[in-house]
């Protein structure tokens, strides 16, 4: 505790920023892992999440539209 009075305000400032940021992200982390066990998930991959582009991006398709006019 001692070094934490050689700190001026903006330091310990920043320390409590990164505490805060440390904190939220093992909440974050537990809840996480909470929730995987709540839906009951039990393997890592995470194959399936986002679906599958099938269509080209619009800008593709503008442009292409454009060229045959």
């Amino acid at each position: 505790m001692a070094s934490l009075q050689n700190l001026s305000d903006d330091q310990i400032a920043i320390l409590g920023c990164c505490g805060a940021l440390a904190i939220s992200f093992g909440v974050m982390t537990i809840s996480f892992h909470i929730g995987r066990f709540v839906r009951g998930e039990k393997s890592s991959d995470r194959t399936g999440v986002a679906p599958a582009a099938t269509r080209e991006p619009a800008t593709v398709q503008r442009q292409e539209s454009r060229r045959a006019a």
